[in-house]
């Protein structure tokens, strides 16, 4: 009954209106698939920021970090095997710059690691770093009064673990954020798709019913305008007793009505 209703309802519209409606439809549908690529992008957007703004930045960093920590390790041995003073205030400078810049580094990963996984990570960073630095101090100072061959046994011995342990470390913290990137990229994938899979299928349905409100239009107009152009030829040939059915109150009906009084 109600679907009844509407039908008589509809029929009784003015063409303007139901010409209206049909592409305030399309309109609409038209708008809900522009809408939901462009919050769609603006998602896929994020995912691509996180990897170039967040994820590769502290790649960059920790690799940094890794280069200036094998510096250190280059000018660490060298002192070893230098025989001027000038020679091994060299590699005492280039160590103090390669703790300079790597320390920076560390601080800004410390500033931009956020997540609980990351600030786990990069504690383990920061705990084999401090006993890197005491073995260190400890092998500098024997350095210092000269005494290099307790420095070479230093180094070969409890040293070159703890080294060892502060790089991989390191390739930990590279690894952990290469997983954060392939992830942030996997998600922009699947962003991708399935954005794509929903704007095909809205516009599939859009144009189904584009085309269905379109036939149900066109149909509603045409029929009764081909009722009228019979009815108006049987009149013309003289047949007053042609039989008149007005099915509806819009243009179409108002003619048929004409079609009536005349």
């Amino acid at each position: 009954a109600k679907l009844r209703r509407g039908n008589i309802m509809f029929k009784n519209m003015n063409i303007g209106v139901r010409l209206s409606f049909g592409f305030g439809v399309v309109i609409v549908l038209m708008i809900l698939i522009a809408w939901i690529g462009i919050t769609r992008l603006g998602s896929l957007e994020q995912n691509l920021g996180k990897i170039v703004d967040d994820r590769y930045p502290k790649t960059v960093l920790a690799n940094d970090a890794i280069r200036q920590l094998n510096q250190i390790a280059r000018s660490t041995r060298n002192l070893l095997l230098v025989s001027s003073q000038d020679e091994a205030r060299k590699e005492l400078l280039s160590i103090e710059e390669s703790t300079r810049v790597l320390r920076e580094d560390l601080e800004k990963l410390d500033k931009t690691i956020s997540s609980e996984k990351g600030r786990e990570v990069l504690k383990v960073v920061t705990d084999a770093r401090g006993r890197y630095l005491e073995v260190r101090a400890r092998f500098l100072k024997l350095i210092a009064e000269g005494k290099k061959e307790e420095a070479k046994n230093l180094l070969l011995g409890e040293m070159r673990p703890v080294q060892a342990a502060y790089f991989d470390a390191f390739n930990k913290l590279i690894e952990f954020q290469g997983e954060l990137m392939h992830k942030a990229g996997d998600d922009a994938t699947e962003e991708y798709h399935n954005a794509r899979n929903l704007m095909v299928a809205l516009s599939v349905i859009a144009l189904s019913l584009a085309l269905g409100i379109a036939f149900w239009i066109a149909r509603s107009i045409t029929r009764p305008l081909n009722e009228a152009v019979e009815v108006s030829n049987q009149l013309a040939e003289g047949n007053f007793a042609v039989r008149i059915e007005i099915r509806s109150t819009d243009e179409t009906g108002q003619l048929l009505g004409a079609h009536m009084v005349g």
